[in-house]
């Protein structure tokens, strides 16, 4: 339960991949199949997905990805638009299920 999680936390120095290898070679734990690789890519998608900069109106990684991390394996953070997609996104002028423009606001107005 949390309090063994909690546990392993500390005692790996709050590491989740020292965690999961500890459980798989001790054996105390059911770790499934292919439950490391799911863990290291919803990892991944959250520290690199696209965001967008309201300072320099454009889409940047919220951390930038260390250099021997495949770009490739990170198709599920989002994907690049036009810059105007981008403003009109984070404006909530376009439609993010169908990309309708829905407006046109424009905090300068």
């Amino acid at each position: 339960g949390p309090g063994r999680a909690s546990k392993l936390m500390r005692k790996f120095n709050k590491n989740p991949y020292n965690v999961i290898k500890s459980l798989k070679r001790e054996g105390k734990g059911n770790v499934p199949l292919g439950y490391e690789e799911d863990f290291r890519r919803a990892d991944e998608t959250f520290l690199y997905q696209l965001v967008f900069d309201p300072r320099t109106q454009k889409q940047v990684r919220l951390n930038t990805p260390p250099p021997e991390l495949d770009l490739s394996r990170l198709e599920s953070v989002g994907i690049q638009s036009s810059p105007s997609k981008q403003v009109g996104l984070a404006r909530g002028n376009i439609n993010p299920l169908t990309m309708e423009i829905m407006d046109t606001y424009s905090p300068s107005k």
